[in-house]
């Protein structure tokens, strides 16, 4: 089981990020393979040599980056070539808004000829979904799926989706892992 963490390019960009980050994983136990950040695209993207360094280090060791809300603001598809990105995240704006919907089976098919995990956000209704199964998309995100839910829900919530008993204690363990407080980050910078 892999957490999703949000993270901005800005912080990417600190030098001291890499070695920062490490220990607090190496303090709490949290091996680097259970992490994906997820890095907004909300502003345009400068690939500086710091930041290729530390996403590179990172890839690495195992953490997986996402690109989030793709195709709504500056990240272009050369950026994928030039980091380290595993997972692409389309936006939602994709699925609500009928016009896009050609615009989002070319995204999708120029997608997978790069090698990429493609996941659908936005999910809310069965007509999305008859979209993303079109596209031959495997992964979704929204509330046409889940709302988010506590720890304890999500437990009762994987239980009703047959979830074996090994990836449940899995997914326990790693609930029960991932308390590391922004505060904690803070004072190790």
């Amino acid at each position: 089981v892999k957490v999703h963490i949000n993270i901005s390019v800005q912080t990417l960009q600190e030098k001291k990020f890499h070695n920062c980050l490490m220990n607090i994983l190496q303090t709490h136990g949290i091996s680097p393979c259970s992490i994906i950040f997820e890095i907004t695209e909300h502003k345009q993207l400068e690939i500086t040599d710091v930041l290729l360094k530390n996403m590179n280090s990172l890839a690495q060791k195992g953490i997986d980056f996402a690109i989030d809300d793709f195709g709504a603001g500056n990240t272009s598809f050369s950026y994928l070539s030039k980091i380290p990105v595993s997972i692409v995240k389309t936006d939602k704006q994709f699925l609500i808004d009928e016009k896009n919907e050609m615009l989002f089976t070319a995204i999708i098919k120029s997608l997978q000829t790069l090698n990429v995990t493609i996941m659908a956000e936005g999910l809310e209704n069965k007509e999305m979904m008859n979209i993303i199964l079109e596209n031959d998309i495997q992964f979704v995100q929204g509330f046409g799926y889940s709302v988010p839910l506590k720890k304890e829900d999500l437990i009762i919530f994987l239980k009703s989706q047959s979830i074996t008993a090994a990836n449940l204690a899995v997914i326990e363990q790693n609930a029960n892992n991932v308390r590391v407080k922004r505060s904690e980050f803070a004072t190790q910078q």
